[in-house]
């Protein structure tokens, strides 16, 4: 299973445990923007832990020579 797939069907997953969890009426009242308040804390939750994660070293030699595509998908692709 691809990450994405992974997130999509965990999203869901909350969404189906909120709904279940305050009752029909509730979330289509108020309860709907929980999953999006507990998405936004995640979010800044991983921007935090990739700040503070340093490079590692080969990235770093790299990005000294000057070998970073500004578009990758279309300067590596065969033709």
């Amino acid at each position: 299973m691809t990450i994405a797939t992974m997130r999509l069907f965990l999203s869901l997953l909350m969404i189906l445990d909120v709904r279940s969890a305050v009752g029909e009426e509730a979330f289509a009242t108020w309860s709907w923007w929980i999953p999006f308040l507990v998405s936004v804390i995640l979010l800044a939750v991983l921007v935090w832990m990739r700040l503070s994660t340093n490079e590692s070293p080969a990235f770093i030699k790299i990005k000294a020579q000057s070998k970073i595509f500004n578009a990758p998908l279309t300067e590596t692709s065969v033709k």
